[in-house]
């Protein structure tokens, strides 16, 4: 016996209902990037526009942590299906495609979770929407910092996975 009573709950373990969110979150993610690899203007799937990081930075600041894992699990998958179809291939890369794929989604998770630290940090934990000052905050340093961490861990794991050539970097972290 653990000691614990039986409703008790670990706090480092979801619940039925956190994995829901942890699925709809992936599925979200993971749709939405597919839709907008659909624009992709340059190797290696990078789009102009990309509005999983809006979704995946959404989802960090309104379930927390938890989301964490469908952002992960959303950009690994979604980066599984476009680059098996694409010229890319990761298929063709063997067991240094899953890890091209986990540091892309490890890049996609933690842009995510830096954008909502920067903004609950400036703007405050409680309503981000409550002031111009928080949104603002929000809107911009959120985004910002968000956008950062995921472009430069994405485009630096596909240059050194050589599927991106290292003369690309800067167009391919810009775009």
């Amino acid at each position: 016996m653990s000691g614990r009573s039986r409703g008790e709950r670990q706090n480092d373990v979801p619940t039925r209902m956190q994995w829901g969110w942890i699925v709809l979150v992936a599925v979200a993610y993971a749709l939405v990037a597919k839709l907008t690899s659909l624009t992709a203007s340059l190797p290696g799937g990078a789009a102009p526009i990309f509005p999983s990081a809006g979704l995946a930075l959404a989802a960090a600041l309104v379930l927390g942590r938890q989301a964490l894992l469908g952002i992960w699990l959303g950009s690994f998958s979604a980066n599984a299906i476009i680059y098996a179809s694409s010229s890319a291939a990761l298929l063709g890369l063997g067991p240094g495609g899953i890890v091209v794929l986990g540091s892309i989604a490890a890049g996609a998770a933690l842009g995510a979770w830096v954008g909502a630290w920067l903004g609950r940090r400036v703007a405050g934990n409680s309503d981000w929407f409550a002031s111009a000052r928080s949104a603002l905050s929000l809107c911009i340093l959120a985004s910002l910092g968000a956008a950062t961490v995921s472009s430069v861990v994405g485009v630096l794991t596909l240059v050194a996975a050589a599927i991106i050539p290292s003369r690309s970097l800067p167009d391919s972290w810009l775009t």
